[in-house]
């Protein structure tokens, strides 16, 4: 799996690709890394591209330990740090297996959102009219995790 990401500062918004097979141990490492520098930059706004993750073992696995691990995480940086409390959380989804995850983390937080227009996220995340070309600054995020 392939995690990219880029901290728009002025904007408070972060941007996160997530590509390839699902990797729940680099996931783990990589949402407490990017927790505690979000945190101290105070992102309010997080838009993280499902769009290109692939699930494809997940049938292999045991889907429900797999998404209990991931709200897990986010669970308990929601819990540790009352700055992500108001932060909007908008997962960009275009496949079934991915939808009903964003889904599902929906239910769970309410400030968790998922669509599959750009539209719909850059109304949601209100994006600024220079950030509105969402394909070109996902396919162009400046850090590899």
């Amino acid at each position: 799996m392939e995690i990219r990401y880029q901290i728009f500062e002025k904007e408070n918004l972060l941007v996160e690709k997530f590509a390839g097979d699902l990797s729940v141990e680099l996931y783990l490492q990589y949402t407490g890394f990017i927790m505690q520098h979000s945190l101290r930059r105070s992102i309010k706004k997080v838009l993280i591209d499902f769009r290109d993750i692939v699930f494809e073992d997940m049938y292999q696995r045991d889907f429900d330990d797999v998404l209990d691990k991931m709200k897990e995480i986010r669970e308990n940086a929601r819990n540790n740090e009352i700055q992500i409390q108001n932060t909007k959380v908008v997962f960009w989804v275009d496949k079934p297996i991915p939808t009903v995850i964003a889904h599902i983390f929906k239910n769970s937080f309410p400030n968790y959102n998922y669509y599959s227009s750009e539209k719909h996220v850059i109304e949601n995340l209100e994006i600024p009219e220079h950030l509105v070309d969402l394909e070109n600054i996902v396919e162009n995020l400046k850090n590899t995790f």
